[in-house]
């Protein structure tokens, strides 16, 4: 194994010595060495984002999940990289080494994309045009594709509704939170006879009238508006954030996993399933017709870890923006 070949290894520092030297000597082989070194450098930090993104949803009681066995996982991402790298895998070595080093013929010079600000020369050049004619078969191609039995009026209503549905959703105000919540309030609530407006006001009081949502990790809002965590029972979307917890009376940050949704509807509704569904929120669904009683039941079920957790819900309930809802709760 000769020096250059040594410098595949990422722990062996006298092979990247022997690449210094190489290159110095203006050896051709070195440049190939040293672009896969650039190319293992950018899989590494792939890989270790990677890793990172884990690190939020791992059990941190599993064995897996110790230092020694991230020690020696790393070891072996870091060897990875380096062997991905020389096998050309990403190609970015050979576009470091084609612009280094350039082969007459076997790349585009600038002046193909940029003709002192040409546009038409650029069109002109025989590699551009070669490009855009293949661009143009393809959208010809997908331009005679007709649909065959679907009436294009459901297909135009169900793509509009998906739209509707990936349409970010944002709270401009307390009445925007409100009114926005309200129509799928009021059907969630009437399953276990919670006045509408009572589930509102404890989903403001978590999240700060829509204003402090949790996100996805894609940087969607997650919709999760009662902090139900996502424990064993959920396998939906999750995300983690981090929470402020109380432990014996001591407020104290913690990161948490997270139900998330892709609808208001699927939220409110959830809520309400996992309300009914807990035997230990029974006497809360017992009294929630009693929006008092029934937080204060919550919160000696242990719902929240805030002392003060009910008394605040009922704080949020009497905000004068309730107050055009009159009909929709009664105080």
């Amino acid at each position: 194994m000769d020096k250059l070949d040594q410098a595949q290894m990422y722990t062996d520092f006298s092979g990247l010595n022997g690449l210094r030297e190489a290159a110095q000597q203006n050896d051709e082989k070195a440049l190939r060495k040293a672009a896969e070194h650039f190319e293992s450098i950018f899989m590494k930090m792939m890989l270790k984002s990677m890793r990172q993104a884990e690190e939020v949803l791992a059990d941190k009681d599993s064995p897996f999940n110790s230092q020694e066995t991230k020690f020696y996982r790393d070891m072996h991402d870091d060897q990875m990289a380096v062997d991905l790298s020389s096998s050309g895998a990403l190609g970015l070595a050979d576009l470091i080494v084609e612009q280094l080093s350039p082969v007459k013929g076997q790349f585009m010079p600038a002046q193909a994309l940029r003709g002192d600000a040409s546009l038409h020369k650029a069109i002109e050049n025989p590699q551009v045009a070669a490009v855009n004619r293949r661009i143009y078969d393809a959208q010809l191609s997908a331009a005679e594709v007709k649909p065959q039995t679907a009436d294009i009026t459901q297909l135009s209503s169900a793509a509009k509704a998906e739209s509707d549905i990936s349409q970010p959703v944002e709270f401009t105000s307390k009445q925007d939170f409100v009114e926005k919540l309200l129509p799928f309030a009021k059907n969630a609530a009437e399953k276990m006879g919670l006045p509408p407006l009572a589930m509102i006001a404890q989903a403001a009081l978590e999240t700060g009238w829509g204003q402090k949502m949790m996100k996805k990790f894609d940087g969607q809002n997650a919709l999760n508006f009662f902090g139900i965590k996502a424990d064993g029972r959920w396998d939906g979307d999750k995300t983690a954030v981090n929470t402020l917890e109380y432990r014996n009376g001591i407020a104290q940050m913690e990161k948490a996993q997270f139900r998330a949704y892709s609808q208001i509807k699927d939220s409110l509704e959830d809520y309400v399933s996992f309300i009914q569904s807990s035997p230990r929120y029974e006497e809360a669904v017992n009294s929630a017709q009693e929006p008092e009683k029934y937080f204060n039941a919550l919160q000696k079920a242990g719902y929240a870890t805030d002392p003060n957790y009910a008394d605040k819900i009922m704080s949020v309930l009497k905000d004068s923006v309730f107050e055009s809802f009159d009909n929709v709760l009664k105080f």
